[in-house]
């Protein structure tokens, strides 16, 4: 993945008084790492700490690993909207468009359906909007790696 990062404008001088200004677009390749743990509220992105305000839940439910939406997003750098009339969390990364919905199973990349193993849902004691993780990495190019011993996930992007 490339990322942009920020621009330089710088202007240029002739040693006979012409000018230019122009503005440098570097580029980052490198891929991001993210790794969270199942009950911690640190999030290590390339390394760094960084407290999230809600920690992963593995849901006895289905068995799967569950973020709060906003988070997942902030983590990864995506666009991320509610839209409370639908019930439903919306996302947008490089032209690529993730929308899931409250307790139902199917969701939408690109308009296409998906079938989900578990639905996103609402945390009662948090009010958050719970989704499951690895479909929403995934699905906008993300590698996840789940250490079942460690309970931590890994994702880079």
């Amino acid at each position: 993945m490339i990322r942009q990062v920020p621009q330089t404008s710088v202007t240029i001088y002739t040693d006979v008084g012409i000018s230019k200004d122009i503005t440098l677009n570097f580029e980052d390749d490198e891929d991001t790492e993210i790794v969270v743990s199942i009950g911690s509220q640190v999030a290590y992105v390339d390394g760094d700490d960084m407290m999230i305000d809600a920690a992963p839940v593995i849901r006895e439910e289905d068995n799967r690993t569950y973020l709060p939406f906003r988070i997942i997003g902030e983590l990864l750098g995506v666009d991320v909207e509610w839209d409370s009339d639908k019930r439903a969390v919306e996302a947008e990364y490089e032209g690529t468009e993730v929308m899931l919905f409250i307790d139902e199973i199917t969701a939408y990349i690109d308009d296409e359906p998906h079938e989900l193993d578990s639905e996103p849902y609402i945390d009662e004691d948090s009010d958050r909007t719970m989704i499951p993780f690895r479909f929403f990495a995934e699905a906008f190019g993300a590698d996840v790696e789940w250490d079942e011993d460690e309970e931590e996930i890994t994702v880079e992007m």
